[in-house]
């Protein structure tokens, strides 16, 4: 049937645009808010949280509203805050997360996770878990250099 093989391909396209960060998103998830001194977050606290959030499960994050982050987005300390993919983010860090809620928390507040780690420099991390979280921001597009399609 046309009609039904057309219905599952734009469902695995919609799929696919998300987990690529060229569409929004939304669904239940956490809101995740990292506060702590001048430079004690630094790429690689954000990286370890993101890595902790995919390894939960995570179909979708943001940081700060503006830095969408997928596959190929990078974290480096600057003089200025954090850059994540080219983008300069300053703290607070608030980190939206979609994916089932309560197992997204317990990969925050695990022993020895990321509330363990930014406590242990200074901070405070505050969840909240939320029925829906809406992220917007898009992933920078990225031209391939040296892949093409397969054929």
């Amino acid at each position: 049937n046309t009609s039904q093989a057309e219905k599952i391909a734009r469902k695995r396209a919609d799929a696919m645009a998300i987990l690529a960060g060229s569409s929004g998103a939304k669904g239940p998830g956490i809101q995740i808010t990292l506060t702590a001194p001048d430079n004690a977050i630094t790429a690689s606290v954000l990286l370890d949280a993101v890595q902790e959030m995919r390894d939960a499960g995570a179909e979708a994050i943001v940081i700060n509203g503006v830095a969408r982050v997928v596959a190929h987005t990078w974290f480096a300390d600057d003089e200025a805050g954090v850059r994540v993919g080219g983008r300069i983010l300053q703290p607070p860090f608030v980190i939206e997360v979609i994916g089932d809620p309560h197992t997204l928390d317990k990969a925050v507040t695990f022993r020895g996770g990321l509330s363990d780690r930014v406590e242990s420099r200074g901070g405070t991390v505050e969840v909240d878990k939320r029925e829906t979280i809406t992220i917007t921001a898009l992933a920078d597009e990225v031209e391939g250099q040296y892949a093409r399609p397969a054929k």
